[in-house]
């Protein structure tokens, strides 16, 4: 007779995170633990930051120091930004006023002091920007641009005094 040992290695115990909610375009980064190394599927890298665009279930294989592996999984929800609208370029005459409004969105805040829906007169031409938040907490900006054009200078020439009958 002859016997063979046989030793059975426990696998890591790999944990991928929390699942998660982001906007789209953020960045995040995964990074998971119990392991030594780590092979993530659609193209992350572990601890490494990436863009998030679509919500997806991302699937990280870890290997211990003892040559097992493991699998575990993280979901990642991706929210849509809302979609913001300043309005289109436009041209005033200085000292006219204006009212900027935003679109798209629950909430807006505008860069210069400016209030959503409040008249006002901008002293030079500019860029306005909005953020506009919608009701799942995503952000999205716009732009407006705002031309304040000069007043002509009218003259109407030095006063006179003339005679009656006189042209």
């Amino acid at each position: 007779s002859d016997q063979v040992q046989v030793t059975v290695n426990a696998l890591p115990n790999i944990y991928a995170g929390n699942d998660q909610t982001i906007c789209a375009g953020s960045i995040i980064t995964l990074t998971a633990f119990g392991g030594n190394t780590y092979n993530w599927n659609n193209g992350v890298t572990n601890a490494v930051p990436f863009s998030a665009n679509t919500s997806q279930t991302y699937t990280v294989t870890g290997i211990g120091l003892n040559g097992c592996s493991n699998t575990d999984q993280v979901n990642i929800n991706v929210l849509p930004l809302p979609i913001v609208d300043a309005g289109i370029d436009q041209s005033i005459c200085a000292g006219s006023m204006i009212v900027l409004s935003g679109t798209g969105a629950n909430s807006y805040s505008w860069n210069n002091g400016v209030s959503n829906g409040i008249g006002f007169i901008p002293s030079n031409s500019q860029t306005f920007t909005v953020t506009g938040m919608s009701s799942n907490g995503c952000t999205n900006t716009d732009q407006i641009n705002v031309n304040v054009l000069s007043l002509p200078i009218i003259s109407a020439r030095l006063d006179q005094t003339i005679c009656a009958n006189d042209s």
